[in-house]
């Protein structure tokens, strides 16, 4: 018997993509409040979220592609987010290796690695962190949409230590 899902990798891929992009502005909105950038705060509030929208197109491509590879692979649910978490960090890295490539030869042209990986994990732990917490508001919309498909592919159970 085949049950019916209410969610999709769309309407998934939408909702990460969207809650991310929300998380991150509210987090920026606060960041910038809390130093006292009233002005900076407020510009990320009205058009931070159309932005960072727009910025994370890719991210949201990358997400709809690779959720159909998730949902479909033989694995149970712990591993299907796992899967996810590391796409998310994965696209992290690839949006915080631009700006931290061009800080590489910023200092009197000499190579400068400590800068480039200071730029790397700060801005993909930003981005990670805003991808942690829209996977995690959004854990049961994602695990329904991986639990169907289960029941659907009839994949094999995980053990307790999350190995099938």
């Amino acid at each position: 018997m085949r049950e019916e899902n209410t969610y999709t990798n769309t309407s998934i891929a939408v909702r990460l993509w969207l809650t991310t992009a929300t998380v991150f502005t509210v987090g920026a909105f606060i960041y910038f409040l809390l130093y006292g950038e009233m002005q900076v705060a407020v510009t990320f509030l009205t058009l931070g979220f159309v932005i960072a929208c727009a910025g994370s197109l890719p991210a949201y491509c990358v997400l709809l592609f690779v959720l159909i590879y998730i949902s479909q692979a033989d694995s149970c649910i712990k591993q299907k987010f796992i899967k996810l978490i590391i796409t998310c960090l994965l696209v992290t890295l690839g949006y915080a290796f631009i700006p931290a490539y061009s800080n590489l030869y910023s200092y009197d042209n000499r190579y400068n690695w400590l800068q480039f990986v200071q730029t790397l994990y700060t801005i993909s732990g930003v981005l990670f962190a805003a991808s942690i917490a829209a996977i995690y508001l959004n854990r049961k919309a994602i695990n329904s949409y991986f639990s169907v498909l289960l029941v659907n592919y009839s994949s094999p159970p995980c053990s307790p230590s999350g190995h099938s």
